[in-house]
């Protein structure tokens, strides 16, 4: 239950319109049941009129409860359209916000903390779980504070009628609302966990088949990758089916309840109107006001049984945003010093779970405003450098920015002055324009023109029928693997960060492009630090200094001296 109370908490900046919304629904079902027991009254008063012992009523005047009758039905259908709209507004906010606020706390964590996990399921944490969660408003929260409060109402108005009656409509409706409620919880609770977690696994087969359908069939097992994923819907469906007929029963069990409480109270009315102490135009008053009483309580039985599937949901969203990183931050939030000289001494990496260290003994310094090039074989821990001084890992040794360690900072707060070139980087499924804002997001469209013209993409862009509009598929589909890596550049040159970290940025480009973009890049590039991570020649001639790497360890290290590199890249190369 302390999932679902954290997850109410989450609510807070929605507070206004839950309110509204529950203000609404109560408003909806006080005016639906004071329309019945009003029309009621009002039906068997005006039948009652001029018959004898009936003087009371002798006096009736048809307006006064003909304008409350329109009164209130006017008020129920304007209620109830408002409570609609606003409890679906309400849903829909609350889902985004929490969507938002899961993808926030991911995006905190380095993409090493996910190496582990599967993009299914963590896909599905943030989709279907959340969506299953929707229900704890609509359907459980809204439902339950309806159903107290016109309870607790009715009750009252029951005992200025007579008071066994009102014992009596209490009595049903505990049992329809309180009772019934719980045995759904209770006969759901075990079922809707295995149905939380059936679910997430038949999205993540779903996905990972998807995306590795090529890689399965190669290895002869897309038949038994099927095979799992038909059995885990076979068996989700099952416990959908006997949820459904779960919650049938309750559902009878309830209007049953309701029913039985419409023949107590008549049993009881009666002789209270034989003896004088309920007149007889109050008992179809009583009656119809029962009716309208149980509608509130019908969909709590059903949707108590859910309880079990949104707290297991409710689990898997949280487990996700609290999952530890591999990299511990300080507790206290620092400045981050104006960026100076990296300065690496006796750098060592070990990946958990890893026999081997990815680095060990580096001694590095790159001066401010400094192009480093760093190289060497696959395995050698070029990208752990990078990996190191964008807090994704944690390392042992020393490593200063401005003379300052880097564990002393948080790692948003540095990757804030850090310009990333990954070598594959994502796409969004949005427009051009959104993609190149992640650099910047208030980026106007003449610097994403600008940014796009350094990286000699702009007349590929303005060539899209919808030009900066141009939607990217999923991916980044259909741009090419150069295109995207020159968007990425493009990226980070809106983002205008002193230091730069490029991860082969020109794979896949051809000679001639590539030439094309180092030239145009060197005005950009001047004055900033520049750790370059490649195997590729061209444009080095530019760095001030090139390292080689081999098995994690610093190898050589020097400057290109008449266009020559040092002998151990001349090797690689």
């Amino acid at each position: 239950m302390s999932d679902l109370l954290r997850l109410v908490r989450l609510w807070r900046p929605q507070a206004l319109w839950v309110l509204a919304g529950i203000g609404l629904s109560v408003l909806t079902i006080l005016a639906g049941t004071a329309l019945m027991g009003l029309a009621g009254w009002f039906l068997a008063s005006a039948a009652f009129v001029g018959l004898n012992g009936y003087a009371a009523v002798a006096g009736f005047s048809l307006f006064l409860p003909a304008a409350l009758v329109r009164a209130l039905a006017l008020l129920r259908v304007t209620a109830r359209y408002g409570e609609r709209l606003v409890n679906h507004d309400v849903t829909l906010r609350l889902l985004a916000s929490l969507r938002v606020w899961l993808y926030g706390r991911l995006a905190m964590h380095g993409p090493l903390d996910f190496v582990t996990a599967r993009k299914g399921d963590l896909l599905t944490r943030l989709i279907a779980d959340i969506d299953a969660l929707s229900a704890l408003y609509l359907r459980m929260l809204v439902p339950l504070i309806v159903a107290l409060a016109a309870a607790a109402i009715v009750t009252l108005v029951f005992a200025g009628f007579a008071r066994q009656a009102a014992w009596t409509v209490l009595s049903g409706l505990v049992i329809a609302g309180g009772a019934l409620p719980l045995a759904g919880l209770l006969l759901g609770r075990a079922r809707g966990r295995a149905m939380a977690r059936q679910q997430a696994g038949i999205r993540a087969q779903a996905i990972e088949g998807t995306q590795g359908m090529a890689d399965l069939l190669v290895a002869n097992a897309a038949g038994a990758h099927g095979a799992r994923l038909l059995a885990l819907t076979e068996a989700f469906a099952a416990n959908e089916r006997r949820a459904q007929v779960t919650g049938s029963g309750l559902a009878m069990l309830a209007a049953l309840a309701g029913y039985g409480t419409l023949i107590a109270i008549a049993l009881v009315a009666i002789p209270a109107v034989q003896r004088g102490r309920l007149a007889g135009v109050e008992f179809p008053l009583l009656l119809l006001a029962t009716l309208a009483a149980f509608e509130m309580m019908a969909p709590l039985p059903m949707a108590y049984q859910m309880m079990g599937r949104m707290r297991a949901s409710a689990r898997r969203v949280f487990e996700a945003a609290d999952a530890p990183s591999c990299v511990t931050e300080p507790s206290v939030r620092q400045p981050l010093p104006a960026v100076g000289d990296i300065v690496m001494e006796g750098l060592a990496v070990r990946y958990p779970g890893a026999s081997e260290s990815a680095l060990q003994g580096i001694d590095l310094t790159i001066a401010r405003g400094d192009s480093v090039v760093v190289t060497g074989a696959s395995g050698a821990g070029k990208t752990t450098i990078a990996n190191v001084l964008l807090r994704f890992v944690e390392y042992e040794g020393s490593v200063r920015i401005g003379g300052r360690e880097l564990k002393d900072f948080r790692g948003e707060d540095v990757r804030e002055r850090l310009a990333v070139v990954p070598q594959q980087p994502f796409l969004f499924h949005a427009s051009l324009r959104d993609n190149l804002r992640l650099g910047s997001p208030g980026a106007p469209d003449g610097l994403l023109w600008e940014a796009l013209t350094h990286v000699h993409l702009a007349a590929w862009a303005r060539a899209r029928p919808n030009g900066l509009d141009t939607l990217l598929g999923e991916g980044g589909d259909p741009v090419s693997g150069g295109e995207a890596r020159r968007l990425a550049i493009a990226r980070a040159i809106l983002k205008d960060a002193p230091v730069w970290i490029l991860d082969e940025p020109t794979e896949g480009l051809d000679r001639q492009t590539e030439a094309l973009l180092w030239r145009d890049l060197a005005s950009v590039l001047r004055g900033r630090t520049v750790l370059h991570i490649t195997h590729r020649a061209i444009g080095l001639e530019r760095a001030d200094r090139v390292v080689v790497l081999a098995a994690g360890r610093l190898v050589e290290e020097g400057a290109f001296e008449g266009g020559a590199p040092p002998a151990a890249w001349a090797r690689l190369v």
